[in-house]
């Protein structure tokens, strides 16, 4: 290679180091590039029975409860006109069943995941969206105990946040530290 040539291939490489540099100051906003969004939160769902495949499935933030079906049943099925609570936005945490008759869904049901596959997948709990099973699945808490807390939410209404657990007789700021890792912050 002759002294010409190299030259024009350095100059090549350094003009094309420069530009990519100057791309990346020219496409950037604080620290992060601006034609980048946000990484998108990952829910995890558990789609339960009518699915196909009854399991837990992971789905982007945002999508519906007729996306989800939609995704996973596929063309096999159709969605009858009468299915309420198609536009519901999914939440993580939420199971999904499907009442399908002849292949059409005639119905949507939305609940939560047990506890235990909640704390398992690391999806933090709600004292409003526990069930008496649920509660029995933190450590410390026995039928009597589960029993009083959902006593107390029937009679004096949700708890609304993780610390409200403390109007329940038994319940204390030493136990709520013991599970406070299983729950949403306050």
């Amino acid at each position: 290679m002759n002294r010409s040539c190299g030259q024009l291939l350095l100059i090549g490489l350094l003009l094309a180091v420069l530009s990519y540099n100057m791309s990346r100051a020219f496409f950037q906003q604080g620290d992060r590039p601006v034609f980048l969004s946000e990484k998108a939160q990952m829910l995890l769902v558990e789609l339960g029975s009518g699915f196909p495949e009854p399991s837990i499935h992971q789905f982007i933030d945002g999508i519906r409860c007729a996306d989800v079906i939609k995704l996973t049943v596929g063309g096999r099925t159709t969605i009858g006109s009468d299915v309420n609570g198609l536009n519901a936005p999914v939440r993580s945490g939420e199971k999904i069943s499907i009442d399908v008759k002849n292949d059409i869904i005639k119905g949507v049901r939305v609940s939560w995941m047990s506890a235990a596959k909640r704390i398992a997948l690391g999806i933090p709990l709600h004292p409003d969206r526990m069930s008496l099973e649920d509660w029995q699945v933190l450590p410390g808490i026995g039928i009597s105990l589960a029993r009083k807390i959902e006593h107390d939410r029937q009679k004096n209404g949700e708890f609304g946040v993780f610390s409200a657990l403390t109007r329940v007789q038994g319940i204390g700021e030493r136990r709520l530290s013991s599970w406070n890792q299983y729950f949403f912050k306050d």
